[in-house]
């Protein structure tokens, strides 16, 4: 059972998932369940064990005011089509793949937002 502790707090310390820690906590009860039934171990340590909660630290990285504007300076000299991604991002907070699948109908320029998904709104340049 220390071993099963050990390997759970390394992976929180390897900043696994919380989702991926407490999949392999599962998997790791039905082998050795599995194992139980087949004779080869005489007991499951999982069962023992409740699942792992760990929180992970988020891990947001935010530009400063300075490397913003350094940013904004150098996408001045590219053509649009290549920095407007990188202002919506910017001045959203939308990550990479939420910039990537926007279409023209999840923006509502009347309201100054966005929609990433029908139920979720988000304005733009604020959360």
């Amino acid at each position: 059972m220390a071993e099963l502790k050990r390997y759970y707090r390394q992976l929180a310390e390897d900043g696994v998932g919380d989702r991926t820690v407490k999949k392999n906590h599962q998997i790791l009860s039905s082998m050795y369940t599995e194992a139980m039934f087949l004779g080869y171990v005489a007991a499951n340590p999982c069962k023992r064990l409740p699942a792992p909660k760990y929180r992970r630290a988020r891990n947001d990285n935010f530009l400063t005011a300075a490397e913003a504007n350094d940013l904004m300076a150098a996408l001045g000299k590219e053509k649009l089509h290549w920095t407007m991604p990188a202002y919506i991002a910017l001045f959203t907070g939308a990550r990479i793949g939420e910039v990537c699948a926007l279409t023209w109908d999840n923006v509502d320029l009347d309201r100054d937002c966005h929609n990433k998904n029908p139920s979720e709104s988000r304005w733009l340049g604020h959360d």
